[in-house]
């Protein structure tokens, strides 16, 4: 516990000062500048903490003992409710470090559905649960981030939302519409050079045919005028 009491001094002084004094207030329902245990435990069933309430927790962070909660105690309290520390939902004691959770909850129900057994519990096999698959935080987180990684290259560098977003689909309707216009371009592109050539093939096939009854016509005088000179000098005895 004495780790957690650490860490959440550490993150009091560089970030959540402001945020911690203001809960604190609240909380101070008298001014006295301190928090009882029934203060605490209306608080969190209020908020839905049921089973923090329950726990062992406030024991744990009250240094002294003496039934409150003192401005340092409550900022180890409330980095353990900001930071979702769990609960054994079996011996229903507090989990100060690492503990197992149900996969099939996690990944299946709402976070304060979840179910999670200190490390006593899971080694002794001392509960009763509907699913028999548990994995321990770090392993949960390893997993996590794999998913993660594997929606990061899925979307080509961007992660992609659980449901894509409308400005996601506008832009591929419009990517799809690009691409279509494009196989459309080069589809005319094809289709006003395959109408060029035809008519570059027409054009020459008249120019071939003019040419040759050019040449028919330029051989019919010289035929007559073989015929007429055959006649001549063949025709008529004077």
């Amino acid at each position: 516990m004495e780790e957690t009491k650490e860490l959440a001094e550490a993150i009091y002084l560089s970030s959540t000062k402001i945020k911690t004094k203001t809960k604190f207030k609240s909380l101070d329902k008298d001014g006295d500048e301190k928090i009882s245990a029934e203060e605490l435990k209306e608080s969190l069933e209020s908020e839905g903490y049921d089973g923090m309430a329950r726990s062992n927790v406030f024991s744990l962070i009250d240094d002294n003992q003496d039934g409150y909660l003192q401005p340092n105690e409550f900022l180890t309290l409330y980095h353990v409710i900001e930071s979702n520390r769990k609960v054994c939902d079996h011996c229903k004691l507090f989990i100060p470090g690492a503990y197992f959770t149900c996969k099939n909850c996690h990944w299946e129900k709402p976070p304060k559905e979840s179910y999670n057994l200190c490390i006593g519990c899971y080694k002794r096999v001392d509960f009763n649960h509907e699913h028999t698959e548990f994995v321990d935080n770090y392993t949960l987180f390893a997993e996590m981030r794999q998913k993660l990684q594997e929606s990061y290259s899925r979307s080509n560098g961007e992660i992609s939302p659980p449901k894509m977003r409308k400005r996601d689909k506008v832009k591929k309707a419009l990517k799809s519409l690009a691409g279509v216009a494009k196989i459309g371009s080069v589809a005319t592109a094809v289709t006003v050079a395959a109408v060029a050539a035809g008519h570059q093939s027409s054009a020459t096939s008249n120019d071939a045919s003019s040419n040759n009854v050019n040449d028919d016509e330029n051989e019919m005088p010289n035929a007559a005028s073989n015929d007429a000179d055959y006649d001549l000098s063949s025709g008529h005895n004077y």
